[in-house]
Order: C-alpha cells, then sequence, then structure tokens
C-alpha cells in the first residue's frame, strides 16, 4: 500500500474536494466550509487518550510499570499511535485544524482535502489559497 492511507476503520481516511485523487480512495465531496466538517468528511472525527504501559518480560518473569511514559490511543481503534512522556498532552484533530477557519470564513482559502495515513499516525488538511 504505497499511498500509506488509513483504511483501518474500513473506509479510507480521506476527503478531496474537486478532482479525485491518484489513488481513487477517498470521499469526493462539493466543499467542505469548516474544519470541522473536513475532519468529519477524512474520518479524523476521533480523538487520542493515554494509557499506561508496561514492559512485560519475555522469560515470564513478570510485568514492570513504565511511569515515567505512556502510550497514544486512537480512541476509536485502540491502536497505538506511539508511545511519550508522560507530560505530553495530545494535539486533538480538531484543535489542530481551528486555526484555518478564519481564513476559509474570510474568503480567502477552501478546505480542498484531509486524511490520514499510517493508521492516523500522521494526520494532513490542506487549503486552497488561490487570492494569496
Amino acid at each position: 500500500m504505497s499511498h500509506e492511507i488509513d483504511t483501518t476503520t474500513g473506509t479510507a481516511a480521506v476527503f478531496t474536494a474537486g478532482t479525485p485523487p491518484w489513488h481513487g480512495l477517498g470521499r469526493n465531496v462539493g466543499e467542505a466550509v469548516t474544519s470541522q466538517q473536513a475532519i468529519e468528511l477524512a474520518g479524523l472525527d476521533w480523538k487520542v487518550v493515554q494509557w499506561p504501559i508496561s514492559a512485560v518480560s519475555p522469560d515470564g518473569w513478570g510485568t514492570v510499570a513504565a511511569k515515567d511514559h505512556v502510550a497514544n490511543v486512537r480512541a476509536d481503534t485502540k491502536s497505538v499511535l506511539g508511545i511519550v512522556g508522560r507530560k505530553y498532552q495530545p494535539f486533538q484533530n480538531g484543535e489542530a485544524f481551528q486555526f484555518a477557519d478564519a481564513v476559509v470564513g474570510e474568503g480567502l482559502a477552501k478546505y480542498e482535502t484531509a486524511g490520514a495515513l499510517r493508521g492516523g499516525k500522521r494526520v494532513w488538511m490542506l487549503l486552497n489559497s488561490p487570492t494569496i
């Protein structure tokens, strides 16, 4: 799968407004007005939660808690996105793209595409700004 589009929920996590992407996956729609609509259209409306982690001995000796680290887990699929320090705070998809709503609201850009790669480990949103 050279495109690496996230399909862990059974559908491709990508939307595009306009010409379908080269890989032909995802939802082709007319237009998204807000970042929240783009997130929903692309299947990015899930949260990252943090779970405690432990190391399990391969020889059956036991389990040791990793007190300084947690796992970032995708809440909808329960897949581990990565291991981070306990102080790390996840930046949710909705928060990551809200800044663009002002630019789109002013008519300076339009949401063109959004999606996820590698099971949600990489998330993107692209705006088209023909006026700048």
